[in-house]
């Protein structure tokens, strides 16, 4: 008797799918990676360029009607108007402050965890540098506003 040889059956749809990503990780990274960029592009980056494009229009003084004629009377209103010369002044200031004391505390204490510290020690100090960046986040939001907090840190 003769036997006829017979072919193994088709691999399912999805372990060739799988197969096809575990030989082409590339791809697998792509696939993984196409929807949070999608979000980012589409709705994050879209509505700051919708936002962007809004603010060549300006305002009309006297109906407070908007005034679709590109310009940049906004921009020189906001820009060259004392009081708001003195908030840009104040937060540059601000910012420059708080690079600079962040770079006093973090540099040394990068150094030290990276050189000295064991594993342990960097675990506890890490978790200590957030809980402390949340208290002042925490402490600055809270600022100007009626709490019933006692203690901040």
């Amino acid at each position: 008797m003769a036997t006829v040889p017979s072919t193994p059956p088709q691999p399912s749809f999805l372990r060739r799918v799988g197969a096809f990503f575990f030989r082409h990780p590339n791809w697998s990274l792509v696939a993984l990676l196409i929807l949070p960029i999608f979000w980012l592009g589409v709705f994050y980056l879209g509505s700051l360029a919708a936002l962007l494009t809004q603010s060549f229009f300006r305002l009309d003084d006297f109906t407070g009607r908007i005034i679709r004629q590109f310009g940049l009377q906004t921009y020189q209103r906001q820009l060259f108007t004392p009081s708001n010369m003195d908030v840009i002044g104040r937060t540059l200031l601000m910012a420059i402050a708080v690079t600079i004391v962040s770079a006093i505390i973090a540099f040394p204490l990068a150094y030290y965890m990276a050189r000295y510290a064991s594993y342990l020690c960097v675990a506890y100090c890490i978790s200590q540098c957030c809980c402390l960046c949340g208290q002042a986040i925490s402490c600055v939001s809270t600022l100007g506003k009626s709490s019933s907090h006692k203690r901040v840190f």
